[in-house]
């Protein structure tokens, strides 16, 4: 079960979408995607027959090794990244509070089906 916001109800479906591929060493090399499908509605088997998300995002880029070097090169290129998302996030958080947006609670914990141990899956 994923809350992602308080201020959306859980409910529906996501359907996550992973790819990488290798390239031509000239054309960038190696690239990874990733996308989130969001479903307020239907069944996850819907979705084969055109059931449409309400929500679909998704990034991509080029793959390089986890190193120290690298790590704190992407630090060195971007180093308030983090620090903006996260006063945005708020910043939109206030904004919708101020509207009165109903507030939905985060709901409490299940088992996923399929498992002993209660943490979730992906597919």
């Amino acid at each position: 079960l994923m809350h992602v916001s308080p201020f959306c109800e859980v409910s529906g479906f996501y359907r996550f979408r992973f790819r990488d591929q290798a390239r031509h060493e000239d054309a960038g090399g190696n690239t990874a995607f990733v996308g989130i499908d969001y479903y307020d509605h239907g069944h996850p088997s819907e979705v084969a027959q055109g059931l449409q998300p309400l929500m679909r995002t998704s990034v991509g880029g080029h793959l390089h090794p986890l190193t120290a070097a690298t790590a704190f090169g992407a630090l060195c290129a971007q180093p308030f990244l983090t620090l903006g998302v996260v006063a945005r996030i708020h910043w939109q958080a206030l904004l919708l509070w101020r509207k009165r947006v109903p507030w939905f609670s985060k709901p409490e914990r299940v088992a996923a089906a399929g498992t002993s141990s209660g943490k979730e899956t992906l597919s």
